[in-house]
């Protein structure tokens, strides 16, 4: 994804969809982290889980700048 001058509508209904994926994958891994009916989990895996998290928030936070960018170009 490349910057533009003029952003198309198709620009920002890809960050868009980006964005409502990666929510979800986050909405996942929390479910996952904090989803303990099957017993407790392998500490191993819980911190892999949060730490991939807190990686997808870095990038989630990174596309909502970039909407904001380029809706305010449209």
């Amino acid at each position: 994804m490349t910057e533009q001058n003029n952003p198309t509508g198709d620009d920002l209904a890809d960050v868009d969809a980006r964005i409502a994926e990666i929510e979800t994958q986050i909405d996942e891994l929390r479910r996952q982290v904090g989803g303990q009916d099957e017993g407790p989990q392998d500490p191993e895996d819980t911190a892999a889980a949060l730490t991939n998290v807190e990686e997808l928030q870095g990038v989630l936070e990174a596309l909502r700048q970039r909407r904001e960018r380029l809706a305010g170009q449209s």
